[in-house]
């Protein structure tokens, strides 16, 4: 799955590698990502940590992260729990754009 957004005037491609339990972002010669464990028994992604290299830090890409794990969960229709103190943050602050789409 590759997601494409428009952060301030620079593009980022998403990358999901589920071998990994990952979704990154490469950024020159640092890779951003947010980590997840899937439980398929109980249907549930559960976020672990996000981290995005400190020169990055502030223009968005956790955001673009964040969002493509959430977007995942939804799509595959499974329950979402949230470790991450930064996804829980993105989460609840978006939480009206999700909502009906995740299971509490």
């Amino acid at each position: 799955m590759h997601k494409m957004s428009q952060l301030s005037s620079q593009t980022y491609k998403v990358e999901h590698n589920c071998k990994l339990s990952e979704f990154s972002i490469q950024l020159n010669n640092n890779k951003a990502y947010v980590s997840y464990t899937l439980d398929k028994n109980k249907n549930n992604i559960t976020i672990n940590h996000t981290e995005v290299p400190q020169f990055f830090q502030g223009q968005g890409v956790g955001k673009q992260l964040a969002e493509a794990v959430i977007h995942y969960a939804i799509q595959e229709k499974f329950d979402l729990t949230i470790i991450c103190s930064f996804a829980k943050k993105y989460y609840q602050e978006n939480e009206s754009r999700f909502k009906n789409h995740i299971s509490d």
